[in-house]
């Protein structure tokens, strides 16, 4: 759950090898002014805003997009000093119901740690430390295994770049790792290791690099090192002072852009949010020059092999499409929904979502004689994916990758088409069809038009004749106008007298049904 700037309109972005697009507009938030957002797993949208958006500094947009707020400026201690961007980042304990927020005294060049509980009057203030000595919370993360707030540290001048954890009631800080020089790029034990948080100046603005995320067993943090153009990892053994290891994960080092299989080699423009999976992939957002290098959401594998999952160098602002086909230019950050199958994201203009496509696949195979030659399954599938047969049951067998061959006796045959699952791309999806292999000198044929009932109209004795073959069995059913019967003739030959004189005159309705066929006939009783 991390960082992210808001919308004028939002754009519904459908990538990672989807098949449409929609668009919804919503007014009423600024986009300079959302700092970080994040997804609870109800599907709510949790927006920080800068000091200055109507009073506002977190507001809800539930599922439905309705907008309310959850706390406001009138709750925030010293909110007088805040400097009208002086809010940075967030994180949430889903479990307390409780914010954390990073945020800047800009009078007092203060920099802070902030909580709100949902349903309480005021924030607390937890930390506060000067932005020239010391340094201050940037970018947080909420550990579930200890309870603690962890964040990446700047002064303001960026330097004296840290890694510190906060007790979520106290306040209380310890530097893990960093913060004993200035700006730097050194691996390392404690103040041993350096960073470089500080801004990038890029196609005319401010590029702040964000992103710290626990890794699943919750004993290793990964960093954005964003003027470093690298990925490290800070590994946990305690929570002791200057007890962090930092190693590089990825990133060569120079801006550009490269993917590659070694991480080392793997070369990142400004990246500015990170997040991380339950398979333990890692997905970083990049802003950038307009059209050469970055505006790409870029995929990391536990092993490190670097690689683009979508976006490029496109000069457009916002242009949705598949993978490599979209356009996400300056995206500032990403976040995960609940279940991590969908990221949302903002970039320079738009908010977007890329999500895997579902294969919808059809399949419709006629019914087959058993001379039938070798033929091809029709089928179709909205992702043009390979799709995979196999027979489930029946008299025949796959040849070929979408070819049948029948085995040469009658039954019902079951195919079951199937399109495989990408890790990046699709999830699974599969389909049934059956079809019936019919001997065709065992099959019923009977000529409806061959129906002759005489006379019309009679006194009540009728002749039926009728023509058919390999039949089983005949029925004839007369009713009368009220829909009730009243003749029944069951295993009836082709010529039959049905005697109906005991009905009153009047039009009456015949049924004949042969194996399942039928054919109606009006005749009427004098």
């Amino acid at each position: 759950m991390k960082k992210h700037y808001y919308m004028l309109f939002f754009a519904v972005l459908m990538v990672m090898n989807c098949y449409s697009q929609n668009v919804v507009v919503k007014k009423g938030i600024n986009p300079n002014n959302v700092r970080d957002a994040l997804m609870d797993s109800q599907g709510n949208t949790y927006l920080l805003l800068k000091r200055g958006d109507k009073a506002e500094t977190v507001v809800k947009i539930d599922s439905y997009g309705v907008k309310t707020t959850v706390f406001d400026t009138n709750n925030i201690t010293n909110y007088s000093s805040i400097t009208s961007s002086g809010f940075f980042s967030m994180t949430y304990n889903e479990d307390s119901l409780t914010f954390y927020f990073s945020y800047f005294r800009n009078s007092e060049d203060v920099g802070c740690l902030g909580s709100y509980k949902i349903g309480t009057a005021f924030t607390k203030e937890l930390y506060a430390a000067a932005g020239t000595s010391g340094s201050y919370p940037w970018s947080l993360t909420y550990s579930k295994l200890t309870g603690k707030i962890w964040a990446t540290e700047l002064n303001s001048n960026g330097r004296k770049a840290a890694i510190a954890c906060f007790n979520p009631v106290t306040g209380a800080r310890t530097r893990i790792a960093g913060g004993g020089k200035e700006f730097g790029d050194t691996i390392g034990i404690g103040t041993q290791a350096a960073f470089n948080f500080s801004n990038e100046w890029y196609s005319g603005s401010a590029r702040q690099g964000k992103g710290i995320v626990f890794n699943k067993t919750y004993d290793t943090l990964i960093v954005v090192d964003c003027r470093n153009h690298k990925i490290k990892k800070v590994a946990i053994m305690t929570e002791a002072a200057n007890s962090g290891v930092v190693v590089k994960f990825a990133g060569k080092g120079n801006l550009g852009f490269r993917n590659s299989d070694n991480p080392d080699s793997a070369v990142f423009c400004i990246i500015t949010d990170i997040l991380r999976d339950d398979l333990g992939y890692l997905y970083v957002s990049e802003a950038g020059n307009n059209d050469t290098i970055g505006n790409r959401v870029r995929k990391i594998s536990p092993s490190g092999k670097v690689y683009t999952l979508f976006g490029s160098n496109g000069g457009a602002s916002f242009t949705a499409g598949i993978g490599k086909n979209a356009v996400v230019k300056h995206t500032d950050n990403i976040f995960f929904n609940a279940a991590k199958d969908t990221i949302y994201g903002y970039c320079e203009t738009a908010n977007f979502k890329a999500y895997k496509a579902t294969h919808i696949i059809t399949v419709s195979i006629p019914d087959k004689v058993i001379s039938s030659p070798k033929f091809k399954i029709p089928y179709t599938i909205s992702t043009g994916a390979p799709v995979i047969f196999s027979v489930i049951s029946g008299p025949a067998s796959i040849v070929g990758t979408d070819s049948i061959v029948l085995s040469g006796t009658v039954g019902q045959v079951i195919v079951k088409a199937a399109a495989a699952a990408n890790n990046d791309a699709y999830n699974y999806g599969e389909k049934l069809d059956t079809f019936n292999v019919i001997d065709p000198v065992g099959i019923t044929k009977f000529n409806a038009e061959s129906l002759i009932v005489s006379p019309i109209p009679s006194k009540g004795h009728l002749e039926v004749s009728f023509s058919a073959q390999n039949y089983k069995g005949a029925t004839i059913r007369i009713y009368n106008m009220l829909g009730l019967q009243v003749n029944l003739q069951e295993n009836i030959s082709g010529l039959t007298g049905i005697d109906i004189t005991d009905q009153p005159s009047g039009v009456y309705i015949l049924v004949l049904s042969v194996d399942g066929q039928k054919v109606v006939k009006r005749i009427i009783k004098q």
